[in-house]
């Protein structure tokens, strides 16, 4: 799910401690040494993507809630993203890249840094056998960079993804609003039944600025699979309208999409959400702000739509895709594939 050793996360690859030593020096290498960490000087040759670092500095790919949600629904994971500070001035809305953070002192900057501004449990244990309070007992905060900034002058109070909720997503939405400037958008729909046909509408641009593109059928259950929606999104960049148009889908975006995009819509449309009854022209209006998501559709026509309305079947009818499209939960939840802990009756674990 995208965890990793903090020391681990983002390093850039050294041959042998020897260079390390180099780099670095042979004082910080004996600290190293002697801090009790076993994986402090662990040089298996890897090297991570900028995605795993904004985890964990509140540039949070969107996509992160779904790990947490088994325990945690949408809502509670975006009141947390509501008191997380963005302290890390990293791409796509930022300025600098995993390879900064490691130059500056890598993950355990920001762990110090959140730790300091009381964001952390200092007394939670980790996989070195000691609490991250005394894991952090020789890392001293950088004043020196401008790349990860302390939680008592960060770069934006909240984090950088706002949950939505309104008469288009009843049950919630995520919107990653880092690096943007302009948090509210108001426009008419032009509908994609999936993400290949809005592919080729924006190749052909078949579309206008102001449109509120919308990506439906692309969900946990409708895809099936719940893909990213990073073609679209990349072709209207390539066309310099990234910011012209707003994107909404009950599909997924990357921590790398920039822009007004709109994902994990739920109910989402094939499990008869009002994503499903949206017909081009519809007004949309979004507002970040507020966390608001709403359809300017009278409940009068919705209810009419509602009625002739029908699930169009997907591509996949048999094997494990189409299992999974009949098992699925909403993305709400997690999009899992049973009901949980809380109704086992025998835990398999304890035989």
């Amino acid at each position: 799910i995208g965890m990793r050793l903090a020391r681990k996360l983002g390093m850039i690859t050294y041959r042998s401690a020897e260079e390390w030593e180099q780099r670095f020096g042979r004082e910080r290498v004996a600290e190293e040494r002697q801090s009790g960490n076993p994986f402090a000087l662990d040089f298996e040759v890897e090297s991570y993507l900028e995605a795993h670092a904004r985890k964990f500095t509140g540039q949070f790919d969107p996509n992160c809630y779904l790990y947490l949600s088994r325990a945690m629904d949408l809502f509670d994971v975006a009141e947390v993203f509501k008191r997380t500070p963005l302290i890390a001035d990293l791409k796509p809305g930022g300025k600098y890249v995993a390879k900064d953070v490691y130059d500056i002192g890598g993950v355990p900057q920001i762990l110090k840094a959140l730790l300091d501004g009381g964001l952390l449990n200092g007394d939670c244990l980790t996989v070195t056998g000691r609490t991250m309070r005394q894991n952090l007992e020789c890392v001293k905060f950088n004043e020196d960079q401008k790349v990860v900034y302390p939680v008592s002058n960060p770069i934006s109070p909240t984090g950088g993804v706002v949950g939505l909720r309104g008469s288009l997503a009843p049950e919630g939405a995520i919107v990653k609003v880092a690096g943007m400037k302009k948090l509210t958008f108001k426009g008419p729909a032009r509908i994609f039944d999936s993400e290949e046909d809005a592919f080729r509408a924006v190749e052909a641009r078949d579309f206008k600025e102001g449109d509120v593109i919308v990506i439906r059928y692309e969900g946990p259950k409708g895809g099936p699979g719940m893909r990213e929606m990073l073609s679209t999104t990349a072709a209207l960049y390539g066309q310099g309208m990234g910011d012209k148009v707003a994107l909404v889908t009950d599909g997924r975006f990357s921590g790398g999409t920039r822009g007004f995009c709109i994902g994990h819509v739920g109910p989402e449309a094939a499990a008869g959400g009002p994503l499903g009854l949206l017909k081009d022209g519809d007004i949309i209006s979004i507002d970040a702000e507020k966390g608001t998501l709403d359809l300017e559709v009278d409940a009068a026509e919705l209810d009419a739509r509602r009625k002739v309305w029908k699930a169009p079947p997907n591509s996949y009818q048999s094997g494990a895709l189409w299992k999974y499209a009949e098992q699925v939960g909403p993305a709400r939840y997690g999009a899992v594939t049973h009901a949980g802990a809380k109704v086992e009756v025998v835990c398999y674990a304890d035989i």
